[in-house]
């Protein structure tokens, strides 16, 4: 009798166990029916987020910019977020980007609707400012910059909604830089757009080199950058810390927020800092600088065994400071990229690139990476229209073989010339072909081609 209620006792723990888990796991990822839709908070599991972040109860906090949002979703035709931030962000709707929009609300915010409830849709919301370009408010003649963190609290779909598994990419690729990352000046209000003071408006980390790479190699990648900052020092007598000090954090505004290394874990990084060390006041010794430099390669790579480094220089930045880059680059096995100084078409705000210029950044990276990572360009959009990689042979024009130094190359010297109608690029080599028609394309290896925009247009 007394073992029967031991038994029973024992099965009435175990039941009582089983409900606190049960509970705990609600209280964890709740799921309930409010206004007329099914929620999520932010910490669900079924959303997919890409960039560092920092739990707080059911909520998830963020600042860096480039930060991805992603979800997959069906039997909805509407998609709302109570995301609390000031920032802009880009709204993209399977892999279309529909709108641009400034998170201001504390309810929740319409991302997406008149959505096909009979199909499986993929909803990216990607974060476009860094976080002291989120609030800018005008105070007299000065501008005052208020960092800010967004906090994610929760996702709601129509009541029989349903959330599925976002696929991430196994490519994966972390960028560490300033105000070039970060996308500031990609859309200019007008140029120059000095003395309007710093807008977040301005700032697209979507429309900037950074997402162009990981589009053109289907790569996930997370940045951390901030305006300003350097390696050793950074621009214009603005105080520490440096980016280096920065990395090491969860949440750039939060110096006692600690970034865990091993949660995301990336094949490749890449550097592009010095351009606010060479504007410092007074700019550091060449000797300081590469040292510094060295050091935070070393400490990549204690971070990450068996990571990939890359490095940038140029386009804003020309002279000692790039040719450092370039010698602590191959002193310590990492591949750098030389930019070429912007010119008048290729400038957004206060010198910076607009997209152009980032496209010209992104091509001259993408082709780096790919070959000293073996991974495939799996599509490439140029400067000028879409790169397919298949051949298009037959019709050269007459003295049509030149060289080029990669497809983005090839097309714009296509798009230069009015009697181009389609150019084709071996992509093994340095060969690019101007043509005078079209022909059927063909699957062919170190091939990429391509009709030309311009003749498109005509």
């Amino acid at each position: 009798m007394m073992k029967a209620l031991l038994i029973l006792l024992l099965s009435i723990v175990s039941i009582i166990r089983a409900d606190v888990q049960s509970i705990n796991a609600l209280k964890i990822s709740p799921m309930g029916s409010v206004n007329g839709g099914l929620i999520i908070d932010g910490t669900d599991y079924r959303i997919n987020f890409l960039g560092r972040s920092e739990v707080q109860g059911t909520t998830r906090r963020f600042d860096w910019p480039g930060i991805q949002i992603r979800l997959r979703i069906s039997n909805t035709s509407f998609l709302d977020v109570l995301l609390q931030s000031a920032g802009f962000y880009e709204i993209i709707v399977d892999n279309q980007p529909i709108n641009s929009i400034q998170m201001n609300s504390q309810d929740f915010t319409r991302i997406a609707s008149n959505l096909d409830p009979n199909t499986w849709h993929n909803i990216e919301i990607y974060k476009k400012n860094e976080a002291e370009l989120t609030s800018v408010r005008p105070y007299i003649s000065l501008y005052i910059l208020i960092p800010q963190v967004a906090t994610l609290k929760s996702v709601r779909i129509a009541d029989q909604g349903k959330f599925g598994r976002f696929i991430s990419s196994k490519r994966r690729i972390e960028f560490v830089g300033d105000s070039i990352t970060c996308g500031y000046g990609v859309i200019p209000p007008s140029v120059p757009c000095s003395g309007n003071g710093p807008n977040g408006a301005w700032e697209s980390a979507f429309d900037n080199y950074v997402r162009m790479t990981a589009t053109d190699l289907a790569a996930d990648v997370t940045r951390v950058s901030w305006s300003g900052r350097g390696m050793v020092q950074n621009c214009c007598g603005l105080p520490p810390p440096v980016m280096p000090t920065l990395y090491n954090q969860t949440l750039g505004t939060d110096a006692k927020s600690k970034w865990n290394f091993k949660s995301w874990v990336p094949q490749a990084v890449v550097i592009n800092l010095g351009t606010n060390d060479h504007n410092g006041n007074p700019a550091p010794s060449l000797d300081t600088f590469a040292a510094g430099y060295t050091q935070f390669i070393k400490d990549l790579r204690a971070r990450y065994a068996n990571v990939t480094v890359f490095t940038l220089c140029g386009g804003m930045v020309e002279g000692a400071f790039c040719d450092a880059v370039s010698k602590v680059s191959s002193a310590n096995g990492a591949h750098y990229v030389n930019i070429p100084a912007l010119t008048s078409n290729q400038m957004g705000c206060d010198g910076h690139p607009n997209t152009y210029g980032n496209r010209v950044m992104a091509d001259l990276l993408v082709d780096l990476i790919s070959k000293k990572m073996r991974w495939p360009i799996l599509s490439r959009v140029g400067s000028h229209g879409p790169i397919e990689f298949i051949d298009r042979p037959m019709n050269d024009l007459p003295n049509g073989l030149i060289s080029a130094s990669s497809p983005a190359d090839c097309q714009n010297r296509c798009f230069a010339r009015s009697d181009c109608q389609v150019w084709a690029f071996d992509t093994c080599g340095t060969r690019c072909w101007l043509k005078s028609a079209a022909s059927t394309g063909v699957p062919s290896i170190c091939r990429a081609s391509a009709p030309s925009l311009l003749a498109q247009e005509l």
